[in-house]
């Protein structure tokens, strides 16, 4: 990890770097994330958990539902485009996973 950020006294700025410059569909593994920032997966979920109070795979989903939120909000993307979009396998993973997160189906979202 470079040393910039060690200095910052933040591990979860570099994090936060990456997740916005990929993109959230590459980034669906901690694995991943901890490669690209050059620290251990353990490491990373360790400091990670300790900063945020959750797990770096919880907080991608929560990202990742955000985006689909917005997504579904602001174009007329169909729902299998905004899955593909924000690193989900199918649709009705994203709509369970929305479901769970917001307590709406991605459906009455849209119509909101």
């Amino acid at each position: 990890m470079s040393r910039a950020f060690r200095r910052r006294g933040s591990y979860l700025a570099p994090v936060l770097v990456v997740l916005a410059a990929i993109g959230l569909a590459i980034l669906t593994s901690i694995d991943a994330i901890a490669e690209i920032i050059d620290i251990s997966a353990s490491h990373l979920a360790h400091l990670f958990r300790s900063e945020t109070g959750m797990s770096v795979k919880d907080y991608l989903t929560r990202v990742r539902v955000a985006v689909a939120q917005d997504l579904l909000a602001g174009t007329d993307e169909k729902l299998d485009a905004v899955a593909a979009r924000v690193g989900f396998v199918d649709t009705s993973h994203l709509a369970h996973v929305f479901q769970r997160i917001t307590g709406r189906p991605p459906s009455t979202y849209r119509r909101a």
